[in-house]
């Protein structure tokens, strides 16, 4: 054999291992769980809204901001034609069809990973989606914690059946109440009583319900949950947060966060001996100090300061409580993600909006609020150096998100 042709020979093979790499890669099945940061599409926007509030927190699903046009495709961004495929159905605002996507952490990784489409979990039951998709299972105002069921928005059981027929029925009258008035949520005070929310062990159940080992074979799952248990237990213990010393108080949010991460574990588990082979990578939690909301309890007189230091120290004690339980555990990883957008906020983009507790829904310019206005993607300020963090009181901008994608893309492929 000539030198060329053993040449040729060499290159063909390194091709071959490339491509094989890459194949390897990108053929692999993403499915989330979770709540309203990883939500794409479960949760229902209101199907026609007159004068958003910034209590309508589903005006965007996902729960981020709308996104200029002229970046889709571009820089890291998807193209239209996934964002279409991924969500292709909003509601309106004043009657108007929204022009621009929202797209949060999800979209985006599944974007980088060369996915075609990110099927949420309503999409993909009512229309029979084909089985080499992706799909999200998350839900705006999930919990980790408890058996399977499904709950209120406030975390309170939801009485009777809880099955993919409920779910479907129940949130097909919300849309129903929001389509026949555009001013329903503030009617009811934003109390979404209809839907049915599944919290993580029964996302998990439809999953397995609805799907079949060889779509599950190759699979990578994603969980980011339990800022809503934090919020809930916190709501329910508020006159013992005030009115105990911290040091007693500490002690009974740690055994909270136990049983929360026990509940998390349970369902890792139910994952693991159903699908061996899946990776799965567990997200931590940010501190809520940083975001809209978390800066608004600050300015409550005389007990703010103690509502955040709780909220953060309930948060520090699920990571760990995470950490410990899946730490050295085949096939599953941790991802500190919380780490990771608490550094993020105190960078010179995002610091000014944070300290000074401003959310992009509220920007002064209105285009957020305005469905058929394109927009400056959060950027905060009169210089473009800057932008907002929060997109409204405890959701991230898509920039954030993006941000968000970009990291965990490296603990994926690495």
């Amino acid at each position: 054999m000539s030198k060329l042709s053993i040449k040729t020979l060499f290159k063909a093979l390194i091709l071959f291992a490339s491509f094989s790499i890459s194949t390897q890669i990108y053929a692999e099945h993403l499915v989330f769980f979770g709540d309203s940061l990883t939500d794409t599409g479960n949760y229902p926007e209101p199907e026609n809204l007159r004068n958003p509030q910034l209590k309508n927190f589903n005006l965007y699903v996902p729960i981020t901001n709308p996104v200029p046009m002229q970046y889709y495709g571009k820089n890291g961004y998807p193209s239209l034609s996934f964002l279409q495929k991924s969500i292709p159905h909003q509601g309106l605002i004043d009657g108007e069809p929204k022009a621009l996507f929202s797209i949060n952490w999800p979209l985006y990784l599944a974007s980088d990973l060369k996915k075609n489409e990110l099927v949420s979990w309503y999409q993909y039951v009512s229309n029979g989606t084909g089985k080499s998709i992706s799909l999200n299972y998350a839900w705006a105002s999930a919990i980790a914690n408890g058996n399977a069921g499904c709950f209120h928005d406030d975390g309170s059981l939801f009485a009777g059946e809880c099955s993919e027929y409920s779910l479907l029925g129940n949130r097909e009258k919300y849309v129903k109440h929001t389509e026949n008035n555009d001013s329903f949520d503030k009617s009811t005070d934003y109390e979404y009583e209809d839907l049915q929310i599944p919290n993580l062990a029964e996302q998990i159940e439809l999953y397995y319900q609805e799907t079949d080992s060889s779509q599950r074979s190759n699979a990578k799952v994603f969980i980011f949950i339990g800022g809503n248990d934090i919020s809930n237990f916190l709501k329910s213990k508020l006159i013992r947060m005030v009115i105990e010393p911290s040091s007693f108080f500490d002690t009974t949010i740690e055994s909270k966060m136990n049983k929360v991460a026990d509940s998390v574990l349970r369902a890792v588990t139910k994952i693991r001996i159903q699908t061996p082979s899946a990776k799965i990578y567990i997200l931590t939690l940010p501190k809520f100090s940083n975001l809209y909301a978390g800066h608004s309890y600050q300015s409550i007189p005389l007990i703010g300061g103690k509502i955040v230091s709780s909220l953060n120290y309930a948060v520090s004690s699920y990571n760990n409580a995470l950490k410990s339980r899946f730490s050295g555990l085949k096939n599953i990883q941790v991802i500190d993600s919380g780490e990771y957008l608490d550094n993020v906020a105190r960078t010179p983009l995002y610091k000014s909006s944070v300290e000074k507790g401003s959310a992009c829904f509220n920007d002064p310019s209105g285009d957020y609020m305005n469905p058929l206005h394109s927009n400056n993607n959060c950027v905060y300020g009169p210089q473009s150096n800057h932008s907002y963090f929060s997109w409204n009181n405890a959701h991230y901008s898509s920039s954030v998100n993006k941000g968000l994608a970009n990291y965990v893309l490296k603990t994926v492929t690495h």
